[in-house]
């Protein structure tokens, strides 16, 4: 079942990027401008009459909600493609705070009801200890 929901979610998120990029792209003289042009885009209804950012986190919650709700885990793989697809490749820096925002919703539904049905605590942990050891910049400079 979240392979059906991630392959949508990667599907949508090649359609942003290329009605976005082009725009982007347009501004972008430096990095800095790149980034304060995408911030506002978060709230633009970019391909549909919902606003961007709703799509994003729309996706995420019906993902926490199956884990909740089911006997399906969220497993290392899905919180790896949650990661490349919303975060590495994308550059839209309000998607970034979206996908922060729900892992943290995670971990702390997680810590609330003392459970791990959500995603399985080795996997989690698993996740984590790859995001460190890549060194990836996207991980590293992140502060919560």
């Amino acid at each position: 079942m979240f392979n059906e929901l991630f392959t949508e979610l990667k599907v949508y998120l090649k359609a942003v990027k290329a009605k976005v990029l082009p725009q982007i792209t347009q501004f972008q003289k430096t990095k800095e401008t790149a980034v304060l042009e995408t911030q506002g885009l978060t709230d633009t209804a970019i391909l549909d009459i919902f606003p961007h950012n709703e799509h994003i986190d729309l996706r995420l919650q019906l993902c926490k909600y199956m884990a909740l709700e089911s006997s399906l885990m969220l497993s290392k793989e899905n919180l790896q493609t949650i990661w490349g697809e919303v975060i590495t490749n994308n550059p839209l820096v309000g998607d970034h705070s979206i996908v922060y925002n729900w892992l943290r919703s995670l971990l702390n539904e997680m810590l609330k009801n003392s459970t791990d049905r959500l995603v399985n605590e080795k996997s989690l942990i698993e996740f984590f200890k790859v995001q460190i050891q890549s060194g990836s910049s996207d991980y590293t400079n992140l502060s919560i």
